[in-house]
């Protein structure tokens, strides 16, 4: 995270299984309470099933050789505070598609922050040898998708919040 972010000198990982396509699970778990303004319960953010937020001490990382990459490597230009560039943008106010849906608090008292967010439809594109992501087809079942790339919670705008303090818990957001 850039400095001044909630979690400066921090690295946030993305991690969705291009390989599951559930009905029930194709985007983040979303709260049964008015949505504004909501605490988070204790448990909800570790009970999301196909995807995971990680988040580490960026000094801490390291590149495991043995990894056979999916997705090619492409430069993500982020744009900080209040003006959404190709990818997202970092801090400042979420640039909301429909109503806000910013939580308080997670487990009653650690405030959340708004981090980032990326804009619909982005594509990561995929090296020549990764599968194609898993989707629903119009009836329903999992297939294989037709394009080239892989998206985020089908290609949904995605908003993600953090913890102020505490654990470094991550909620996400998506909105068509």
């Amino acid at each position: 995270m850039p400095k001044g972010a909630v979690w400066e000198g921090s690295t946030l990982s993305v991690y969705q299984c291009t390989r599951c396509a559930d009905e029930n699970h194709i985007i983040p778990k979303m709260l049964h309470s008015g949505l504004a303004g909501a605490d988070i319960p204790a448990g909800f953010l570790n009970d999301q099933p196909n995807f995971s937020f990680v988040v580490f001490p960026t000094d801490q990382g390291e590149i495991v050789s043995a990894y056979n990459e999916t997705i090619l490597f492409s430069e993500i230009q982020f744009v900080e505070a209040n003006v959404v560039g190709s990818f997202g943008k970092l801090g400042g106010k979420p640039d909301w598609m429909l109503d806000d849906e910013s939580p308080a608090t997670y487990e009653g008292s650690m405030q959340m922050a708004f981090l980032m967010e990326v804009i619909p439809n982005f594509e990561f594109k995929m090296t020549n040898n990764a599968e194609p992501q898993i989707e629903l087809n119009i009836m329903g079942d999992p297939s294989p998708s037709p394009l080239d790339y892989y998206q985020l919670f089908i290609g949904n705008a995605l908003y993600l919040f953090g913890s102020r303090s505490g654990q470094r818990a991550v909620y996400a957001i998506t909105q068509v």
